[in-house]
C-alpha cells in the first residue's frame, strides 16, 4: 500500500509443483507492461534461471539463485516474456537491502 502498487492477484501457476512455463503462459495474459511476481524458493530460482537465455554459459543453473526472505531481482523483455528471453538488471539478496534500513 505504501510504494502504490495494486492489489496483489493470486495466480495458481506460482504454486510449488507449477514449472516456470505456467508462469510464462500465466504471465502471457496480463497486458500490464510491469508485473511483479513474489513466490518463494526453489520455484523463483527455477523462474529466473528460465528467463535467461540458455546459451550463456550452457545455461543458469536455478541454484545460481538463491533467493531467501526479501531478496529480489529484476529481469526486463525487449517484447513479450517467454523462456531464455530475459535479461538480468539486476539481483540483490537479502543482506544488501537489510542494510539499508
Amino acid at each position: 500500500e505504501k510504494a502504490g502498487w495494486p492489489q496483489a492477484v493470486e495466480c495458481a501457476a506460482l504454486a510449488p509443483d507449477e514449472s516456470p512455463e505456467e508462469v510464462f503462459t500465466a504471465l502471457a495474459t496480463h497486458k500490464e507492461k510491469i508485473v511483479a511476481v513474489v513466490g518463494h524458493q526453489p520455484s523463483l530460482g527455477k523462474l529466473l534461471a528460465a528467463c535467461l537465455p540458455t546459451q550463456v554459459l550452457g545455461g543458469v543453473a536455478p541454484q545460481a539463485f538463491e533467493f531467501k526472505k526479501m531478496g529480489v531481482a529484476l529481469v526486463s523483455f525487449a517484447k513479450n516474456p517467454r523462456p531464455g528471453a530475459g535479461t538480468l538488471q539486476w539481483f540483490v539478496p537479502p543482506r544488501v537491502l537489510r542494510a539499508t534500513q
